[in-house]
């Protein structure tokens, strides 16, 4: 996601403020980070106080006072309500209108960086969702992968809500759901078209065993036999012509080295 474009006249203390934003969002809990942002602006807007609101919900037609914005892709919408009676002048609404987008993009990359410790894979991608499964946030990446593997709604790959942790397959892709707070983060991985044929079952066996886990540790996460899971494997073999365990793991492999490249 693109950060918001500068105006062509950008004073030296809105510049260092904007940088400052994107600098804290790396370090700050989320509600610091609001509060730092919120300082900044009374000083721009000393007569004023700000609050800054942010749902996954549609408000009310901006007013006067406050001023909402939703970037592409985002489920979140950002509200900034001046709270005191003064008017605002000019000169003030743009300022305001133009920091906006910047401090709802720091929020993007703050939520982002409390989740994702491990690092950045180029073969799965995550985002941030609500209990409904509703994209909040999201890596660059996410959107595109859900297309490339024909899906067109997050949804229809996850359990009804409310969501729950756990490891699903759906259409040749995997989605490992896990909750932290309020937020339920969902990681995406592909292998490829070709494992579209084979049953959520089977597709997440070949997710376990490009994990490197037994025959034993598959059965155990999926709580059933290591004979049914034996079962399984051998139909994976017949609907992708493969003959051994190798050869799935380098198809495997293939998928995903498939996905980076493009």
């Amino acid at each position: 996601m693109k950060r918001p474009s500068q105006p062509c006249l950008l004073s030296s203390e809105l510049s260092l403020y904007i940088a400052g934003i994107y600098n804290s969002s790396q370090y700050l809990t989320s509600e610091q980070y609001k509060a730092h942002c919120i300082a900044g602006l009374t000083e721009f807007i000393p007569s004023e106080i700000f609050t800054w609101n942010i749902s996954d919900t549609k408000q009310l037609p901006p007013q006067d006072n406050r001023f909402e914005y939703q970037a592409e892709q985002s489920g979140l919408v950002h509200s900034l309500t001046a709270t005191t009676p003064s008017d605002l002048d000019a000169n003030q609404i743009e300022i305001i209108q133009f920091i906006l987008p910047h401090i709802a993009e720091g929020f993007r990359l703050n939520l982002l960086s409390k989740f994702y410790f491990s690092e950045k894979c180029s073969y799965r991608f995550k985002a941030v969702c609500n209990q409904k499964g509703e994209i909040l946030e999201q890596e660059e990446g996410f959107t595109e992968l859900l297309e490339m593997a024909g899906i067109s709604n997050l949804q229809a790959i996850l359990p009804r809500s409310p969501l729950s942790e756990g490891v699903y397959g759906f259409a040749g892709l995997i989605s490992i759901v896990t909750q932290k707070n309020n937020y339920y983060i969902v990681e995406l991985h592909f292998f490829g078209k070709d494992f579209n044929i084979l049953s959520k079952k089977q597709l997440l066996i070949c997710f376990f065993i490009s994990q490197g886990l037994s025959n034993e540790e598959i059965a155990e996460k999926m709580s059933t036999s290591r004979k049914t899971t034996e079962n399984h494997l051998a139909n994976i073999y017949f609907k992708l012509n493969l003959s051994s365990r190798s050869i799935l793991v380098s198809k495997l492999i293939a998928g995903q080295n498939a996905l980076v490249a493009t």
